[in-house]
């Protein structure tokens, strides 16, 4: 188990963290850590792995150095959502009837957080992911984009190390279809949650678009799903069960209108 499994160091031994697309390192020195990470490129590793050994040359040289005095022995690689929000899109613009819903699916890249001691060190995502823009261009807000299109069909999105799976309901209750082309997925207000087959989810969401609104409502729940663990926050918390309607812009670009 890679996310959030305690990791004693001995003086010069060194951590790796395999993630699929990054391996993450971390060595430990007197009085401080040293840390680095190496592309390779895969994208298929369902759970990823650790190991503890020597320093090697295949690593590169270290990315940062965090001095804490006195380097504490333990760490602990956390998974985190990405500090802004996704923009996922569809494959095709989908369709939701009036009074009707549907569930999709997105994968949700994480970032990792490197831990000594409830001391976080250092965060870096585990995919370098492109920005977008997301709304008018007088009124909008900077995004990520995924690397993984909405879908219905959540086997298509299986394990993976790198990744979380997201899913959310999509309700309309306006008279109008709703065309569905991308979504904005308020990333940085979801928790994480650890299953029992050791795959990682988000919190669910539900988003509403009432009947005579421009706009429409985001909730966020919980995972929905079996038994599982909580292993992360989300990094602005909103209270449980709350309608938020801060994510207006979510329905301003369906349809193609961005």
């Amino acid at each position: 188990m890679v996310w959030k499994t305690p990791v004693d160091l001995e003086l010069g031994q060194r951590v790796r963290w395999n993630l699929g697309a990054r391996v993450i390192w971390a060595e430990r020195r007197t009085g401080e850590w040293r840390i680095g990470l190496r592309e390779t490129g895969r994208e298929d590793v369902q759970y990823g792995s650790l190991d503890i050994g020597p320093a090697s040359d295949e690593d590169g040289p270290p990315r940062l150095r965090c001095s804490l005095g006195d380097a504490s022995e333990r760490l602990v690689l956390m998974p985190r959502t990405p500090d802004r929000p996704l923009v996922a899109r569809t494959e095709v613009s989908l369709l939701v009837p009036p009074g009707g819903s549907t569930r999709v699916h997105v994968g949700i890249p994480l970032c990792a957080q490197i831990v000594a001691n409830d001391r976080p060190l250092h965060e870096l995502p585990v995919l370098e992911l492109s920005d977008t823009w997301f709304g008018t261009p007088l009124e909008g807000i900077l995004c990520y984009a995924t690397r993984t299109h909405l879908t219905m069909d959540e086997a298509l999105l299986g394990p993976r190390a790198h990744r979380a799976l997201c899913s959310a309901e999509i309700v309309n209750h306006a008279p109008e279809p709703l065309v569905l082309d991308r979504l904005r997925i308020p990333a940085p207000n979801l928790g994480l949650w650890r299953m029992e087959d050791g795959q990682l989810r988000t919190d669910r969401l539900r988003l509403v678009r009432e009947s005579g609104q421009e706009d429409g409502s985001v909730e966020v729940l919980d995972h929905g799903v079996g038994k599982a663990e909580r292993i992360s926050e989300p990094r602005f918390p909103v209270s449980s069960g709350r309608v938020v309607r801060a994510f207006n812009a979510v329905w301003k670009n369906l349809g193609g209108l961005s």
